[in-house]
């Protein structure tokens, strides 16, 4: 029960800013697991076939997205350390889950982001029927983690 309670919590977080206030996509440790384990088997010494690294099978374009957006300087090799692969995830989900809610008015659900994570920022709008198909399939892996 406390679990559930922490998610909800946690799902339907927000943030005041200037009197105004903002929902902010959350990203759950939950979910950042499953991912974790559905790209890497949890093996942060994986190295996908384009270069992907770590736990969460990280490209150096989300790097680059990630440092764009929020002025880090995370560079590849953090791929490969646990705790930096989960903020460079869960940065790059908040970003364009938000961005997804604001463009269809809809929630980033677990299901929305694993596509994202899977897809690109594009991943929940893809048309082809093989793209749909892999991306349904990639959700289907990580809805099997989260129990």
């Amino acid at each position: 029960m406390k679990k559930f309670i922490i998610a909800v919590l946690t799902a339907f977080s927000t943030i005041v800013c200037d009197g105004k206030t903002v929902r902010k996509v959350m990203v759950t440790d939950e979910l950042l697991n499953a991912l974790a384990q559905v790209e890497s088997n949890n093996d942060n010494t994986k190295v996908g076939k384009l270069g992907e690294l770590g736990i969460l099978q990280i490209r150096e374009c989300v790097i680059h997205d990630v440092n764009r957006i929020y002025k880090t300087n995370y560079i590849l090799e953090d791929a490969k350390d646990n705790t930096k692969a989960k903020d460079i995830c869960r940065k790059y989900l908040q970003h364009w889950g938000k961005h997804y809610e604001k463009k269809t008015g809809q929630k980033a659900t677990n299901q929305v982001l694993s596509k994202i994570w899977n897809g690109g920022p594009n991943g929940p709008y893809k048309k082809t029927t093989y793209v749909i198909a892999n991306l349904d399939c990639y959700w289907l892996k990580v809805k099997a983690q989260l129990g």
